[in-house]
């Protein structure tokens, strides 16, 4: 986690700029669109919706849209010496849902032959939390950024969670 925090210090404050000047209300890809227009600001390397093959076995069946690709890089602001992906969402909270999808991408890039995906074991979630609604109140959430991060270790088939906020 240690290699992360940085990183991870560094997308939450821009993710609390998105959602500080566009609010709440907005749809995910918006915010998404938002995001890209503050990494590219910070001069950040990065692919956005990076298509990725999904495999049962060693057979492909289907295609994933990755959010964020971020490469092993340096600037100003951070080190990362591996490659992380990114999954927002914008949900109430995040949900076993989001956490299976950032599983199948990390599985699945490990059996792409391309050395820039084959490579990923670390995925990023990232949620702008929208207001829930009870009845005739809504309420905002106190701290509107969810962060996990997890590691795919694809000789024991774990997934585990190493940072949540």
């Amino acid at each position: 986690m240690k290699k992360f925090k940085v990183f991870i210090s560094h997308l939450e404050k821009l993710a609390s700029e998105v959602y500080r000047t566009l609010g709440d209300g907005f749809s995910e890809p918006l915010y998404q669109k938002a995001l890209a227009f503050e990494l590219r600001e910070n001069e950040i390397d990065y692919l956005r919706e990076t298509n990725v093959e999904l495999f049962y076995k060693d057979q492909m069946i289907s295609l994933g849209e990755i959010d964020f690709y971020f490469p092993a890089q340096k600037n100003k602001f951070f080190s990362l010496s591996k490659p992380v992906i990114l999954e927002t969402k914008y949900l109430a909270k995040l949900n076993d849902s989001a956490r299976s999808q950032l599983r199948q991408y990390l599985m699945s890039t490990k059996k792409n032959k391309t050395k820039a995906i084959n490579q990923l074991e670390y995925g990023v979630l990232l949620n702008w939390q929208n207001s829930a609604e009870y009845g005739d109140a809504r309420t905002s959430p106190e701290d509107p950024i969810q962060i996990e991060l997890w590691q795919y270790i694809e000789k024991s088939n774990e997934f585990k969670r190493l940072y949540k906020s």
